[in-house]
């Protein structure tokens, strides 16, 4: 039950009302309904509004002779109440932005903010009532006025797939010169010298996308620090309304950040619509400890289900680039078919469990067939079996998804556009628009059913014959209207079917839906995305499965770096610099199998944090470390894995507050090991605060500590 409610009657709580709820102080303004406060006793105030109109839900209301309306509860009459669960707000009427003509009915709202379940988070939730006759195509809801600079400049936004400071640069007026990368509207500035008079710097946008679109990946953001924050998600996992996150500054007030979810809710008129529950949890420590309410969350409703056990007990794979996909001369192939068992046999010693092989069939044609010049679909299917006799796998890469022009009218499709033509000789290499391929073609949408039934009778052939593993090229379970397509049932048929065969076999792919991770790890096992270098610890975090890849050439750097995040290594050396990638053996480049072992080494070392404890990226440290820190928490352990990413010799200082990530104990055991695993040092802790010090690192040297409770 709701404990605290009052009526301050001091003058900085004028007006205010006051609820305590999961030990989360909550100011509600008595008029207008508005959010005009909201603290924690560790944090201190979160969230404080200027003014007598705080924010707390506001519409977009597009209207006849005046377009850009709005109708907000800022402005708006509100009846306030506690029911003993939540707090029950409520709004006849929104406020309009300008006087509104005659209409019929009006738009009113409920705001409900109740307990969860796990004693120390809210939950937000909106329902708009739509009485009127004009339909209500946004709501911004959640709608936070004004967040506190939790840690001043350097206070962090953290999404599943990246982090932004939004304070610590200053606020461009429109009449400064080209924005950054980072800002969202930079697409409207004609030069980068006369920015469109348009141009609002006080907006950033981090839209719903996947890995090639922005870094907001999964319903899910943290606001704060090492020190602690504030997290925030929704519970609607697998829908296809996904809200845009937006930001806003204020050039009166530097350090004010409104934030905001923006819902394209598309009310019709005398329809009503609900937001879902939005989750907020203030937290003390980093973004991992605000997310576990997520987690719990996400292994509810997430993909559960165990990896091959080679996928989950390896660090990566090796994509093999066979030739090039236009020349048919078998004299300039990279790699024959006969070498792919060799190639997963040596790949064994590096922890690379998979072999990818690319350009082996012709590619956006169905049915597959084996490229005249490298053999038969026999012997194709020969060095599979050879591969697998030797306990080695091979995953060969088919793209069907996109389909030539010359086979779109059997699914009743138009030609398109979309060329994926390149070629070392062409310039430029991709695409260079003075000839036309047999590769020009067009995505088919997943939904049709021609293409469906022509994808199954294939694989089904493919699997039959004897290749059970495959990694899919431009997977995607959702039309371009978001439908759900029903592609993942059928994928889900068809990996029974090769399981039956080989239990360890694997499906892997491209995700290119947005927030495809909500679906795609049914059957995914692991991505094969174009990514390097990119921050998903938020995403491993809470998912399993799949497990997401990072792209390395030859650096022995980013191996460690990936490695000690828990990605799944794409290993693509190149033979020589105007050669693709995937074109070279991992033994050609000594600096890069000597990591791979080391890493391969590691993981085996501290197999159970990797498969089954929570990574906690660098959050768990009380401040941002001098070198590339990740943790990993199982149990009453907590694995660090320290990498010197500094291109001189360093020693890293690390500093924690134990008692958050561990169970409460009165000392705290702290083993050491160097970068082959083997034991330095050994010592105890008295006390939660830890301190601790590598010995002077190499570049791209690592260190680990084990830290255990003690009983």
């Amino acid at each position: 039950m709701i404990v605290g409610f009052a009526v301050f009657s001091l003058s900085a709580n004028a007006g205010v009302r006051v609820f305590q709820l999961n030990g989360v102080t909550i100011g509600i303004d008595d008029q207008g309904g508005g959010l005009a406060f909201l603290s924690t006793q560790s944090l201190g105030t979160i969230i404080e509004a200027p003014g007598d109109e705080p924010a707390m839900v506001d519409v977009a209301y597009p209207v006849s002779g005046y377009l850009p309306m709005r109708l907000s509860s800022r402005g708006a009459k509100a009846t306030i109440k506690d029911d003993g669960n939540a707090i029950i707000i409520t709004w006849k009427s929104l406020h309009a932005s300008r006087a509104l003509p005659a209409l019929a009915g009006s738009v009113g709202a409920e705001v409900r903010i109740g307990r969860a379940p796990d004693g120390k988070s809210l939950v937000f939730s909106c329902r708009i009532s739509n009485g009127s006759t004009l339909p209500v195509p946004q709501v911004l809801f959640p709608d936070f006025e004004r967040m506190e600079p939790l840690h001043g400049l350097e206070t962090e936004l953290r999404f599943a797939g990246g982090v932004v400071r939004p304070l610590a640069k200053p606020l461009r007026s429109y009449t400064d010169s080209l924005a950054s990368a980072e800002e969202s509207d930079a697409s409207l500035l004609d030069s980068p010298n006369a920015p469109f008079y348009a141009f609002d710097a006080t907006w950033k946008s981090y839209p719903p996308a996947n890995f090639y679109g922005g870094i907001n990946y999964l319903r899910w953001l943290d606001y704060g620090g090492h020190e602690g924050g504030i997290s925030v998600f929704q519970r609607k996992w697998g829908t296809n309304d996904a809200p845009t996150v937006r930001t806003a500054r204020r050039e009166d007030d530097v350090f004010a950040l409104r934030l905001v979810w923006d819902n394209k809710a598309e009310i019709a008129p005398n329809t009503t619509w609900d937001s879902g529950e939005f989750w907020v949890t203030p937290h003390e420590g980093g973004w991992a400890k605000g997310i576990e309410p997520f987690r719990a969350y996400v292994h509810e409703v997430g993909p559960r289900r165990a990896l091959p056990r080679h996928i989950a007990e390896g660090i990566g794979f090796h994509t093999v680039f066979l030739a090039e996909p236009l020349d048919h001369d078998p004299a300039r192939a990279f790699f024959h078919l006969k070498d792919l068992p060799g190639i997963a046999e040596e790949d064994r010693a590096y922890g690379l469990t998979e072999v990818v092989p690319w350009f082996w069939a012709d590619s956006f044609t169905i049915p597959m067939g084996i490229r005249k010049e490298m053999g038969t679909d026999k012997d194709f299917l020969s060095e599979l079996q050879k591969a697998r006799q030797s306990g080695n796998n091979i995953a060969p890469f088919i793209s069907i998804h996109v389909i030539a022009n010359s086979l779109l009218p059997k699914y009743g499709v138009k030609p398109g556009t979309e060329d994926w033509t390149y070629d070392q000789s062409f310039v430029p290499r991709f695409n260079p628009g003075y000839v036309v391929t047999p590769y020009v073609g067009k995505t088919v949408e997943p939904d049709n059913t021609a293409w469906q039934h022509d994808v199954a009778a294939d694989l089904h052939r493919w699997i039959g014959a004897g290749m059970y593993s495959m990694v899919w090229d431009v997977f995607s379970n959702r039309t371009k209207d978001g439908k759900n397509a029903g592609f993942i049932p059928l994928i889900k048929n068809l990996r029974q079917l090769a399981r039956q065969r080989d239990p360890e076999s694997t499906f892997s792919g491209e995700i290119v839906d947005t927030m495809g991770l909500e679906e795609d790890g049914e059957v995914l096992d692991y991505t094969w995305d174009w990514i390097e270098g990119i921050d998903v610890d938020p995403v491993q975090s809470v998912l399993k499965v799949p497990r997401i890849n990072w792209n390395i050439q030859d650096s022995p750097l980013l191996v460690k770096e990936a490695f000690s995040d828990g990605r799944f290594i794409n290993a693509m050396p190149r033979k020589k610099s105007d050669l693709p990638n995937g074109t070279a053996r991992i033994s050609d480049f000594p600096a890069l199998a000597s990591a791979l072992k080391e890493a391969a080494n590691l993981h085996a070392r501290f197999l159970p944090f990797f498969s089954q404890g929570n990574l906690l990226g660098d959050s768990f440290l009380s401040q941002t470390p001098g070198a590339f820190v990740r943790g990993w928490q199982l149990g009453d352990k907590l694995l660090v894995l320290v990498v010197n990413d500094k291109a001189q010799r360093y020693a890293v200082f690390l500093k924690s507050n134990l008692s958050l990530w561990l169970p409460p104990a009165s000392t705290y055991s702290i083993s050491q090991y160097d970068s082959a695993g083997k034991p330095v040092s050994h010592g105890t802790v008295d006390g939660t605060r830890w301190i601790g010090t590598t010995r002077p690192l190499n570049p791209s040297q690592m260190a680990l500590f084990e830290i255990q409770a003690n009983p």
